[in-house]
C-alpha cells in the first residue's frame, strides 16, 4: 500500500487554512467597517472578476516555468503583504484597490495548487489528499470564530500569518516544472483550451451552478449572523460541518469518477445544491440553517474535484496550469461576478433569504437543460475517458 503522501498533503492543508479564515469572515471585516450591503457585494466580486485576467496569466506563467513552486510562492508571498495592508485604511475606494491587488495573486492559488498537486502525485489517489484540506479547514472555520469574537481586524492578521506559514509550506512539495519549459516541448497558447469542446460544454453546466455559490459565499455569512441564536461561533461551525460533509465523497471520488464520469456526478452536484437553496430560502431555525451545510458534501466539492480530475485527464501536459485556471476563471471568475452583483441587486427585490429561491431557480434550471444530455440513454459526454 502507497504511504500518504504528508508533504503533499501539507500544502493542501495550507491553502483550506487560509480559505477558512478570510473567505468565511472577510464579508463580516467589511460590514464592521461600516460598509453596506451594495458595497461589500462590490468588494466580494472584486476577486471573481480580477481573475479574469490573473488566472490565464498565472496559468502560462506556470506552464512555461521552469518551477512551478516558485511561482506558487511568490503567489503566496505577495498575497499576505497585499491582505495586511487592507487593516490601513477602512475608506471603501482603497479597500477596493486593495482587494484587486491582492486577488490577483490569491485567486489563482487555488488552481495552481491542484495543479501541483495533481502531478506531484503522478496517478496516485487526489480524493485522500484533498481531504487534508477539508480537514485543516473544518478545524480552522470555528478556531478561527471563536478567537474572532467581535473583533474583524483579526481575522486579516489571522488569513496574513496563514498565507505566509503557506509560502514555506510550499519547500515541502516536489519540484514540478512547467512543461513548456522542457525541451522538445512546443508552445501552447491559453486559448487552445478553448477548443475543446466537451471541457466547454461541462464549463457551461458548472457556471450556473457556481453562480448560485456565489451569492451563498457572499451573503450567507451576513444571513445567518441575523437569525435568532446565532454568533460567530456558530457561523464557524456552519463552515465546519460543510467541510467534514465533503469527506466521504473525497474518500471515494476516484473510483465515482471512473465509474460515473464527469456528467453524472455534476449533474448529482446540481440537484443537491438545488435542495440547499431552497431549505435556505424557508428555513429560520439557526440550527435547522446549520444542518442545510450538510449538503455542501453532495455540492461544491463534488463541482470542483471533478472537474480538476476532468482536466488533469484530457488537457494535454503543455497546458496543466492553465487548464485548472480555466476552472478558475469560468467557475469562479465569470460565475462569482454574476452571483456577487445579481447576489446584491436580488436583495433589494427580495432580501438576503429569499434570494437563496433565486439561486435554486438558477441552479435548478441548469439541471434540467443537461439532464438529458449526461443521464440519457447511451450517453458518453463527460465520462472520465472520452
Amino acid at each position: 500500500m502507497m504511504r500518504y503522501p504528508i508533504k503533499i498533503a501539507a500544502a493542501m492543508g495550507a491553502y483550506y487554512s487560509v480559505t477558512g479564515v478570510y473567505q468565511n469572515y472577510i464579508s463580516k471585516y467589511f460590514g464592521a467597517k461600516g460598509l453596506n450591503d451594495v458595497e461589500i457585494g462590490v468588494l466580494m466580486a472584486a476577486p471573481p472578476l480580477i481573475s479574469l485576467i490573473a488566472q490565464p496569466i498565472w496559468g502560462t506563467l506556470g506552464d512555461r516555468a521552469h518551477s512551478k513552486n516558485a511561482v506558487f510562492r511568490l503567489m503566496y508571498l505577495c498575497s499576505a503583504v497585499l491582505l495586511l495592508s487592507y487593516l490601513i485604511s477602512s475608506s471603501f475606494w482603497y479597500l477596493m484597490v486593495m482587494v484587486l491587488a491582492y486577488s490577483f495573486f490569491f485567486t489563482a492559488l487555488q488552481p495552481m495548487n491542484d495543479t501541483i498537486v495533481l502531478e506531484a502525485l503522478n496517478g496516485a489517489p487526489f480524493g485522500p489528499v484533498r481531504m487534508a484540506g477539508t480537514i485543516a479547514f473544518a478545524v480552522i472555520s470555528p478556531l478561527a470564530g471563536a478567537i474572532i469574537g467581535d473583533n474583524w481586524d483579526l481575522s486579516i492578521w489571522m488569513s496574513g500569518g496563514l498565507l505566509i506559514v503557506a509560502a514555506l509550506v510550499t519547500f515541502l512539495l516536489p519540484n514540478v516544472a512547467g512543461h513548456q519549459s522542457e525541451r522538445g516541448r512546443q508552445q501552447m497558447k491559453f486559448t487552445e483550451l478553448f477548443k475543446q469542446k466537451e471541457l466547454l460544454l461541462l464549463l457551461g453546466f458548472v457556471t450556473p451552478l457556481q453562480i448560485s455559490m456565489g451569492y451563498f459565499y457572499t451573503y450567507f455569512g451576513l444571513h445567518f449572523t441575523e437569525l435568532e441564536g446565532a454568533n460567530s461561533t456558530l457561523l464557524g461551525l456552519c463552515y465546519t460541518i460543510s467541510s467534514l460533509a465533503e469527506v466521504p465523497f473525497l474518500l471515494m471520488s476516484g473510483r465515482l469518477y471512473k465509474r460515473f464520469g464527469a456528467g453524472k456526478l455534476l449533474i448529482s452536484a446540481g440537484v443537491s445544491v438545488t435542495i440547499r437553496w431552497l431549505l435556505l430560502g424557508s428555513l429560520t431555525n439557526v440550527y435547522a440553517v446549520m444542518a442545510t451545510q450538510l449538503f455542501h458534501g453532495w455540492g461544491f466539492i463534488v463541482m470542483t474535484v471533478t472537474m480538476a480530475y476532468y482536466v488533469n485527464d484530457h488537457v494535454p501536459d503543455e497546458l496543466k496550469a492553465s487548464g485548472q485556471m480555466l476552472l478558475g476563471v469560468v467557475g469562479f471568475g465569470v460565475a462569482r461576478v454574476i452571483g456577487n452583483l445579481g447576489g446584491a441587486m436580488c436583495i433589494n427585490w427580495f432580501g438576503r433569504q429569499g434570494t437563496f429561491y433565486v439561486s435554486a431557480v438558477i441552479s435548478g434550471l441548469a439541471v434540467l437543460c443537461y439532464m438529458k444530455k449526461y443521464l440519457g440513454r447511451g450517453s458518453e459526454a463527460g465520462e472520465s475517458a472520452n
